[in-house]
């Protein structure tokens, strides 16, 4: 069994990739965008390293999403339920799960 650190990890590098993906993003794009290193952004979609919090506010910022959002995902991955969350706009309104499969 893993340890819930290591399943957290992981959780939120699934919930970071999908969002990244979602918004039509390399690892690059991201990282030039957010202001967080390729590589620890390489670390965190691959489970290796979960993000400060600054780095968790950045990646909210270029994203788009708020920095509560991923917790919230990483929640839904760990409990296997990824339907029926919704993201917010800059705008307020809502769109599509951004961490739904793509259909």
């Amino acid at each position: 069994m893993r340890s819930e650190p290591v399943r957290c990890r992981q959780a939120f590098g699934d919930v970071l990739s999908r969002v990244r993906q979602h918004r039509h993003l390399t690892p690059a794009q991201l990282a030039a965008n957010s202001g967080v290193p390729l590589s620890r952004i390489l670390r965190m979609e691959s489970g290796m390293s979960e993000p400060t919090l600054s780095e968790l506010f950045l990646l909210g910022q270029a994203l788009r999403v708020k920095p509560s959002s991923f917790v919230e995902g990483v929640e839904l991955v760990m409990h296997g339920a990824l339907h029926g969350v919704r993201a917010r706009n800059g705008d307020g309104r809502s769109e599509p799960p951004a961490t739904a499969p793509e259909s």
